[in-house]
């Protein structure tokens, strides 16, 4: 009778195992999806710069040729310059930041893909010692082992 508990304690410890790694590997899916979005909206907002740089420039250039300025030399050329390279700057830390959250989110994800191979492994491991201590158990009591 100690045989049957062994051999049921060995299954359910792999059934348990392999849903616990099974919901590990979920979130790691999750995390690759979470990286994505976080990466889209860096870009999002990457192209709302983008949009504010244009609206200033046209800002700029109406009003210089409302004045009968030429938009392309003097102080208005400078403020058009100063606008370029803060909203160029304002891209590349935008887009920076889109690849380092699906690089982390990555990261994240194989770490917890290398957690469900482990728990599986470990699931197994344990399974493997109920079967020993049944097989010892039965060879105590002198009752046949399957």
């Amino acid at each position: 009778m100690a045989t049957v508990f062994y051999a049921v304690a060995a299954a359910a410890t792999l059934y348990g195992g392999r849903e616990a790694a099974k919901a590990t590997a979920k979130q790691a899916a999750f995390e690759k999806q979470r990286a994505r979005q976080e990466y889209l909206q860096h870009k999002q907002e990457g192209i709302a710069v983008l949009d504010e740089m244009l609206q200033n420039a046209s800002t700029l250039n109406a009003h210089a040729g409302a004045g009968g300025i030429d938009a392309g030399t003097g102080s208005i050329d400078r403020i058009a310059n100063f606008n370029l390279a803060k909203g160029v700057t304002d891209l590349i830390t935008g887009r920076e930041a889109g690849e380092l959250a699906v690089l982390g989110g990555e990261m994240k994800a194989g770490q917890l893909m290398a957690q469900a191979e482990a728990t599986k492994v470990n699931a197994f491991a344990q399974a493997m010692g109920y079967v020993a201590g049944g097989i010892e158990s039965g060879m105590k009591t002198g009752t046949p082992t399957p």
